[in-house]
């Protein structure tokens, strides 16, 4: 009796811990990331992979990034969120998710937004551009790893910054002010 119930033991605990080992084994190489910022009252949110650079030339020929457009990040498409409608760049955009897609053989980079939200890396989805602007990257000191950041938050604007080894781009944002701004403190 007491093998039997050793023997349902061992089956029972191993078919708990073989969908564990499995995962294990498919941990993305490129991690998933998040990064979301509030302005004024809209909620601007991007996802986004993170592949590594491991001493590769990034950009250029010969670099990583060997097509275009191309969508910073990695596996599946880099995805903006806008809670309300706003301003990229002067020209306006309504609320919703987007891709985000970068021209880096071009100079300077066109930035194209599409409402397909939810692709892959590849194939770029034709057709589905919503909005494009064309930004100038600059040097910045050298980040390993893929990163979106809001480095500038003010009431009305902010700016989202895609950085990849010295490479940076910045995107700006334009709210709505819906609330008046309280006053700083030693105005009361």
């Amino acid at each position: 009796m007491r093998l039997i119930l050793a023997g349902i033991t061992a089956v029972a605990v191993t078919s708990f811990l073989t969908p564990s080992v499995q995962a294990q084994r498919y941990v993305r190489r490129s991690q998933r990331a998040t990064v979301s910022q509030t302005v004024n009252t809209t909620e601007i949110s991007v996802r986004y992979g993170r592949p590594v650079a491991g001493g590769r030339r990034l950009f250029g020929e010969g670099g990583a990034v060997h097509h275009s457009p191309w969508t910073p990040g990695a596996d599946a498409s880099t995805t903006v969120e806008f809670s309300k409608d706003v301003w990229i760049d002067g020209q306006s955009l309504e609320a919703g998710s987007y891709s985000i897609w970068v021209t880096p053989d071009t100079d300077p980079w066109r930035v194209i937004l599409s409402s397909a939200a939810d692709v892959f890396h590849l194939p770029y989805p034709e057709g589905t551009e919503v909005l494009e602007v064309e930004l100038v990257p600059f040097e910045l000191e050298y980040l390993e790893v893929l990163t979106f950041s809001f480095p500038l938050v003010t009431v009305d604007e902010t700016v989202i910054r895609f950085q990849w080894g010295t490479t940076a781009l910045d995107i700006p944002v334009l709210v709505e002010r819906e609330k008046e701004i309280r006053p700083a403190r030693d105005e009361w």
